[in-house]
């Protein structure tokens, strides 16, 4: 688990570092967990590699700021094949669904969104930092 959740951006910011720093300006979007804010019961392994891609990723603002900035995305229940069982069994969703203030679970879409903005100009002055995009969860 570690290896592929924190090595595996490593890795890739590694290979396309040359082309971020040959542009203009770059931004780099990880993608962590909510998990990574607020570990849960039987989840220490996946939180702490989430938490590491987190940890990472501030390091890189540091180190490559001004001219490329670097967030961390923290995704809550998105509707995936890793949620499969969660949306697949209308109980679970329920349950899922009532436990975030939006009372709904994450699309892609949600998560793609805010890649977007991250990737923009729209957060130009924002680097080092997590984004949840959980429905409301992790702030309870």
């Amino acid at each position: 688990m570690i290896a592929v959740n924190t090595t595996g951006p490593f890795n890739v910011i590694k290979a396309a570092l040359p082309f971020l720093q040959a542009a203009d300006k770059a931004t780099i979007v990880n993608i962590a967990s909510v998990s990574a804010l607020m570990p849960m019961a039987g989840t220490t392994g996946y939180s702490a590699s989430k938490a590491g891609v987190a940890m990472f990723t501030k390091g890189l603002a540091f180190d490559l700021g001004p001219n490329i900035r670097a967030n961390t995305i923290c995704p809550g229940v998105v509707v995936t094949e890793m949620t499969r069982y969660l949306w697949e069994n209308p109980e679970h969703t329920e349950r899922a669904k009532d436990r975030v203030a939006l009372k709904r679970l994450g699309e892609a879409e949600d998560v793609a969104r805010a890649a977007l903005f991250f990737s923009t100009e729209d957060s130009g002055f924002t680097t080092g930092t997590e984004l949840p995009v959980d429905g409301g969860f992790s702030w309870r």
